[in-house]
């Protein structure tokens, strides 16, 4: 990887090894994020007014509100799929260069 404070370089093997591993983070993530709607069972808590609430409050902290548990693992999986496609774009660049170059070079060699 070579880059200066405006530009990063990456080779293609690069990018592809950075989209395989993001793919990867995002299967992972999406498993833990599917798995909390399962971390809480609000009515495990009782029937009394006050394990009910209790019970709602976890089930908020894991999955029920838009701060929850799953919603920040979204916001990661979020980030991570803007990344890939980073990584994807400027796999495309590595190549598109690539193909112009090798060109250039085929025909000057004629």
């Amino acid at each position: 990887m070579s880059g200066d404070r405006d530009q990063v370089s990456l080779s293609e093997e690069a990018t592809a090894q950075c989209v395989a591993a993001c793919d990867q983070y995002v299967t992972g993530l999406q498993s833990i994020a599917d798995a909390t709607r399962y971390m809480v069972k609000a009515e495990s808590f009782g029937t009394l007014p006050s394990g009910q609430a209790l019970g709602k409050k976890f089930f908020d902290l894991a999955s029920g509100s838009n701060q929850s548990f799953e919603q920040v693992i979204q916001q990661h999986i979020d980030v991570i799929q803007r990344l890939r496609e980073v990584f994807v774009q400027a796999g495309a660049g590595y190549q598109a260069a690539e193909d112009s170059n090798t060109a250039l070079l085929e025909n000057s060699i004629k």
